[in-house]
């Protein structure tokens, strides 16, 4: 009788006493006001004057979409190489390339808009 329980059985479930409960403890959160993102609620720091903290923002807005552009780069040559090889899904490698190519699109855009506004706050002519 005791294999039987034992080879088919799975462990018995844990007391409903050592589980923790998932209540918070402790105070709550203040809630965020309307119009504010949750970086800003919780940041206490003095904000930048305005050109220079869009200044700020458009350089790490610009390193992040170089580093998703490079990315992208290497996506798309992993799918050019599988729509290569024999025996590969064309429609699938053909829609995964597209998808790629749409995003890297949306990257350059927003990385000539970025320059753009970038040119503008310096009062330099953008080329």
């Amino acid at each position: 009788m005791k294999e039987a329980q034992t080879m088919g059985s799975y462990p018995a479930p844990l007391p409903t006493a050592l589980i923790p409960s998932p209540r918070r403890r402790g105070p709550r959160p203040e809630p965020i006001p309307p119009g504010r993102g949750l970086h800003e609620a919780s940041d206490d720091r003095p904000s930048l004057p305005t050109e220079l903290g869009r200044l700020v923002r458009l350089v790490q807005d610009h390193d992040r979409l170089q580093r998703e552009l490079d990315a992208l780069g290497r996506q798309v040559a992993a799918a050019r190489s599988y729509l290569a090889e024999p025996g590969g899904n064309v429609r699938l490698g053909a829609a995964h390339l597209e998808r790629l190519r749409a995003r890297r699109s949306g990257a350059l855009a927003l990385l000539r808009a970025n320059r753009l506004e970038a040119a503008g706050l310096l009062g330099t002519a953008a080329s």
